[in-house]
């Protein structure tokens, strides 16, 4: 993902939003780009019920995030940089966002959870296995399917 921020508008009175959805539509039409989002429509809930929008929101932060997000697609790699990297881990697309966790010890379970699961979900199986509580920021689910 690509973020853009706007810092001028603000200090000059300007529609930020407005200004936001110019970008986000110019920047959709380019090759490349998937989708684009901008920050006021995600503060505001209005983003369609898709894929990529679910993956800009899990890692969209009120605060911290830029105010159009841009998507590439899937194998586009928003660099023009022919000698910079090769990948950047920052996609939305399952090959960026899927990786294997592997839960091994006394008590676990042989096998293979055949359903999607989140890396978020580790803190609260791990706190789970060891009795303790789960650690305040823990939003994921337990994967019971790994105990006997």
């Amino acid at each position: 993902m690509l973020l853009v921020a706007l810092t001028q508008p603000l200090k000059r009175n300007l529609d930020v939003a407005a200004i936001e959805r110019f970008i986000a539509d110019e920047a959709a039409g380019l090759p490349g780009i998937r989708a684009a989002f901008t920050r006021s429509d995600l503060l505001s809930g209005r983003y369609p019920d898709t894929a990529e929008a679910r993956g800009v929101l899990a890692s969209f932060h009120p605060r911290r995030s830029g105010n159009v997000i841009l998507v590439a697609e899937p194998f586009w790699h928003l660099s023009d940089d022919p000698d910079g990297s090769a990948a950047s881990h920052g996609s939305v697309h399952a090959y960026d966002t899927h990786v294997p966790i592997m839960v091994s010890g006394p008590g676990i379970r042989q096998g293979i959870v055949h359903r999607r699961v989140a890396a978020r979900d580790v803190a609260r199986t791990l706190s789970t296995y060891l009795g303790t509580a789960p650690p305040s920021g823990a939003v994921g689910a337990v994967l019971f399917e790994v105990f006997e």
